[in-house]
């Protein structure tokens, strides 16, 4: 529950859900910095036969990012970030390639740190299987996301 609090009363702020995915997106892709102290790469990026909603670069770790926006409860990110992730290792050359025109760069894979590579879903929820089914050695983050009129709760 939210709080706000006038005059030494307390008024309940009711959550409002986001009109669609990309509302979210477009939101945290802005924010990007903000949020999760990453550089936005690209959005909508076509990998393989993947596309990642977001490709964000870690500028501390020297690695890369994937964000995926998920309005619903979805039970398939876990293997969903295990299946993007293996696809950006499997496409380092790519990936370099497409960071270095951002950026205007001349960088090859041995500039980056592919061992902090991340997966990150961004959420209003997610179920206590995702939550616990992560472990400290699996390169994937879960968010969630709530937005109470113009305030957003983001852990």
């Amino acid at each position: 529950m939210i709080l706000l609090e006038k005059n030494n009363k307390l008024h309940e702020i009711k959550e409002t859900s986001f009109s669609s995915e990309k509302e979210m997106q477009l939101l945290c892709e802005k924010n990007i910095k903000v949020l999760l102290n990453l550089e936005q790469i690209a959005t909508e990026y076509n990998l393989a036969n993947y596309r990642f909603d977001t490709l964000a670069y870690n500028k501390e770790d020297k690695s890369f990012v994937i964000i995926e926006y998920k309005n619903k409860t979805n039970y398939s990110v876990i293997d969903q970030g295990i299946a993007y992730l293996n696809t950006l290792l499997d496409n380092k050359a790519e990936i370099v390639l497409t960071y270095n025109k951002k950026y205007n760069k001349n960088l090859n894979k041995d500039n980056f740190s592919w061992e902090a590579t991340q997966v990150i879903f961004i959420a209003p929820e997610f179920s206590k299987y995702q939550k616990d089914s992560l472990r400290k050695n699996l390169p994937i983050r879960l968010f969630e996301i709530s937005k109470h009129n113009e305030i957003i709760n983001f852990l």
